[in-house]
């Protein structure tokens, strides 16, 4: 087993939130919004009529991710998927609430 297999079979604290923008067949949006609902990691957090879905994934890992995003680019009637966010949170410190004045602050600072 080399070093990256290693890595992968790691338990790991990593939380993984991702946003997609998924253009669907617009005839067949309701059954797909549906399908995408019915994940126990992704859902459908905006569409409109013309076929564009915001599908937010969370998942543990990495490897995760990447097979939730493949079985959403390979839903039939799905036309493209594409990654617009990714975050990797510390899934021991996601509970912790979060002033907004210091994310503002934390953000500008980084600049």
């Amino acid at each position: 087993m080399n070093t990256f297999e290693q890595h992968l079979q790691k338990p790991s604290d990593e939380w993984h939130i991702a946003s997609l923008i998924v253009s669907v067949k617009p005839d067949f949006l309701p059954s797909v919004q549906q399908v995408f609902n019915n994940h126990n990691n992704a859902s459908v957090e905006a569409a409109d009529d013309k076929g564009k879905l915001v599908v937010v994934i969370e998942a543990d890992s990495t490897q995760s991710l990447a097979q939730i995003t493949d079985e959403i680019r390979l839903t039939e009637h799905v036309i493209d998927s594409q990654l617009v966010y990714h975050q990797i949170a510390d899934k021991n410190t996601l509970h912790q609430e979060i002033d907004d004045l210091e994310i503002t602050t934390t953000s500008v600072e980084q600049l």
